[in-house]
This record gives C-alpha cells, sequence and structure tokens, in this order.
C-alpha cells in the first residue's frame, strides 16, 4: 500500500495493559512529523497496542526459532523483543524451511497470507484525499 504508513512504536517494560496510551500516541507523532513534516496531511486510521516478546540469556537478548522439544508439529519463533520488524521476515524464512519438512510434498504448498501482528503501539495513518 503506497498510501499508508505505520509509524511506532514504544517500549515500556512490565506494561501489560491492551489500551492505547493517548500521550504515547501524541508523542510518537510529534516525534515523527518533526523528521516528517509532511505527515501532517494524514489522518489517523488505526492504532494498535501490542506485546514485544523478548528472551534474554546470559543478559543478550536471543531469537528462538526451531522445533519444539517435545512436540515436532510445534515451531518457536519468539524472543525477537524491538528488533521484531527487523528480524521478521528472516525468521519467517526459517520458520517455513521448518515447516516444509513436515509437508510430505512441501513444493505444491504455499504458504497463507496473513497479516503479522503488530508489536508495540503503532499509528496506521492514512494521507488525506
Amino acid at each position: 500500500q503506497t498510501d499508508h504508513v505505520i509509524l511506532g512504536g514504544s517500549n515500556e517494560k512490565n506494561n501489560e495493559s491492551k489500551i492505547e496510551n493517548p500521550t504515547e500516541t501524541i508523542e510518537i507523532l510529534r516525534k515523527s512529523t518533526k523528521i516528517f513534516p509532511s505527515l501532517v496531511d494524514h489522518e489517523i486510521k488505526e492504532v494498535s497496542v501490542g506485546f514485544r516478546p523478548i528472551r534474554k540469556i546470559n543478559g543478550m537478548t536471543t531469537v528462538r526459532v526451531e522445533f519444539d522439544r517435545e512436540k515436532r508439529e510445534v515451531i518457536h519463533n519468539y524472543g525477537h523483543g524491538a528488533d521484531g520488524i527487523t528480524l521478521s521476515w528472516g525468521c519467517a524464512r526459517q520458520v517455513i524451511e521448518l515447516a516444509q519438512t513436515l509437508i510430505p510434498s512441501s513444493n505444491s504448498v504455499q504458504p497463507e497470507k496473513k497479516r503479522l501482528v503488530e508489536h508495540g503501539q503503532h499509528i496506521n495513518l492514512q494521507r488525506h484525499q
């Protein structure tokens, strides 16, 4: 979509609220329009709030993309934290490769396209028509 832009996000430890924080929304908009003044001509279409699962081992963020040890048909893909959008494409590719090893004729199977869940608070803007 060329008429949409997603802004974000925020990062609050130990906040489990699924409700938008209007102050955070205003702050994201303020920072974004300071860098890109043309965003002022857009209207807010959606504000989404979610969670960024993070996994730390020895103080380092560690992503897990692997089969479950007990149930091989379960593939874990988590621990991305704030790097989720950056790592999502590569990790998704790894998940597909793992899943294809479970499907006998995997060459003919196309993965279903689904909207990826956005983590953190994001704002979806659309240009005024």
